[in-house]
């Protein structure tokens, strides 16, 4: 389901630019856009983590399967949401 969700927010952003092309309102696409993709990262990150957990727990016992689930997620987190965070923060910008 995650990435089925994760696939239409990715893919929105095209076909409102198709709609929307040459109508003079590319701050507002733009700004939907973004806010899409971002939320496209998310329901990836989350169907890539349960991924893990669904490989990891058939092929290895409980410890591996949560040591290995909650890293994968903390890898997302950190790299895909906590540095360009901290990046925007540094540089006294919020996001969006």
């Amino acid at each position: 389901m995650c990435s089925a969700v994760a696939s239409a927010l990715f893919i929105a952003p095209t076909a409102n630019h198709r709609i929307e092309f040459r109508k003079r309102d590319k701050e507002h696409l733009v700004l939907v856009s973004n806010w899409l993709a971002l939320a496209g990262t998310a329901f990836l990150a989350l169907a890539m983590t349960g991924v893990v957990l669904l490989v990891t727990d058939v092929m290895f016992g409980a410890a591996t399967t949560v040591v290995a689930t909650i890293a994968i997620a903390l890898l997302f987190l950190v790299l895909w949401y906590a540095v360009p965070l901290q990046r925007l923060r540094s540089r006294g910008q919020t996001p969006g």
